[in-house]
């Protein structure tokens, strides 16, 4: 869709297709899947406390197929939702169908049919399930967005995960339409009944700026981070993982986990080793992970000097057993939500020396915990790693901090109240218990 289209988008003819009242079904959260990643990790956690105060959750899922591993978390998922729902074709009526493809028609100037036709059939869907309010987990998935305002769902909560698109794109990791985001999402916003969240501090202030919003107008929404799940592992463990590492017992080992995509920056990661390797004899570099760059660069290190100490494993099932062989954990991307692997390694009290990038900042106390650096400097990011590997007692008493900071600050209590405060926002009073209708 062009610019053009995309500003032209009158928000929108024809809708709500239902009135407010129509929406006596549950609450419903949408997700693309329950593959491996952050955001569904994020999910679980959130549905489990809702259940746990007897406010059980439906969640709605584009697609649960096993291809591609969508399904990865549906069997945690089902433990602690109401209902795990996928979309199918056979769950909505051919008449909400094309009235709301009709809706979409007229709001849009030749829509894509691809993109009219998933906003339709979403529409269709939401329908059929009625729910009260919809929690998109994700600002990027605009068409089940834009369903939820052409259906008439009264309450909305849109909450992003990472920065506004227009600071991703640079970087070559954006799964959106910038300028269609824009236009829907800086006219949702303004809609009675719709709140937009973020995951960070710095991604409130950017969708902020973005979409030309008062300071205040995103909810900070924090990540969970349950301390109890992260007790210290057994030493034998850690120890057979740096031996098949081949790291000898008392090198200190400088780790990273990561995607390897652009955004990641997985080539400053390595200059960066390069440099603490050169500086600090013994000491190891690992950084653990896999993606579209990795045999590339697992190459590129293989015809470094110091190939025999910068080692990338691949991916690594025990992430508990890895960040506790981590003297440092480094951190490059560019642009973040919240990285839940810098929430883990300060859990397991591990001090963090990481870029400036989206919520790093909000995990990592500068100075106490660790260092958040300005600039993408290699050989900055070199020495404040290497002061931290030749400082042990240091960089204990920094993870310590950093162990006490997130458990604080990131505490089932504290993220559950902040997403509190948001329903309480949206709705006007404390979300009741999901009554017993009937899930289509």
């Amino acid at each position: 869709m062009s610019d053009a289209q995309a500003n032209a988008a009158s928000f929108i003819k024809g809708s709500p297709l239902r009135k407010p009242e129509y929406f006596i079904g549950p609450v419903a959260w949408w997700n693309g899947s329950l593959t491996c990643g952050g955001v569904e990790r994020q999910i679980l956690a959130s549905a489990k406390a809702f259940q746990d105060k007897g406010t059980p959750i439906v969640l709605l899922c584009r697609t649960l197929s096993a291809a591609g591993g969508n399904d990865f978390f549906l069997a945690e998922a089902k433990n602690c939702c109401k209902a795990v729902l996928e979309f199918s074709l056979d769950k909505i009526k051919v008449e909400d169908f094309q009235a709301a493809r009709g809706v979409v028609d007229a709001a849009f100037e030749n829509p894509p049919p691809v993109f009219r036709d998933s906003v339709a059939v979403y529409a269709a869907w939401f329908l059929r399930l009625m729910p009260r309010l919809l929690h998109i987990w994700n600002a990027d998935h605009l068409e089940p967005l834009l369903a939820a305002i052409i259906a008439g769902v009264p309450n909305i909560i849109i909450a992003g995960r990472s920065l506004a698109p227009r600071s991703r794109a640079p970087y070559g990791f954006e799964s959106v339409d910038e300028s269609l985001a824009h236009a829907i999402l800086s006219r949702a916003v303004q809609m009675p009944g719709v709140v937009m969240t973020n995951n960070s501090r710095a991604g409130c202030i950017d969708y902020e700026e973005w979409l030309n919003l008062p300071a205040g107008s995103v909810s900070l929404t924090s990540n969970i981070l349950r301390l109890k799940d992260w007790p210290c592992p057994e030493p034998e463990n850690v120890a057979a993982l740096r031996i098949k590492l081949g790291i000898p017992e008392k090198s200190p080992v400088v780790g990273g986990l990561i995607r390897f995509v652009s955004i990641k920056d997985p080539e400053l990661w390595i200059c960066t080793a390069m440099r603490v390797c050169a500086a600090n004899p013994g000491l190891y570099a690992v950084l653990a992970g896999h993606g579209p760059m990795y045999e590339q660069l697992k190459n590129v290190v293989a015809s470094t000097a110091h190939a025999d100490r910068i080692l990338l494993p691949g991916a690594i099932k025990n992430v508990s057993d890895f960040l506790s062989l981590c003297s440092v954990f480094l951190h490059t991307a560019y642009v973040e939500g919240l990285p839940n692997a810098l929430l883990e390694a300060h859990a397991l009290g591990v001090p963090i020396v990481t870029t400036r990038c989206g919520g790093a900042a909000d995990v990592v106390v500068h100075g106490q915990s660790g260092f958040v650096l300005d600039g993408r400097d290699e050989v900055a990011l070199a020495n404040h790693v290497g002061w931290l590997s030749r400082h042990p007692e240091a960089a204990r008493a920094a993870g310590q901090t950093g162990r006490v900071h997130v458990g604080r600050d990131f505490s089932l209590e504290h993220s559950l109240g902040q997403l509190q405060v948001v329903y309480d926002r949206i709705t006007g009073k404390t979300a009741k218990r999901c009554d017993s209708q009937c899930v289509c």
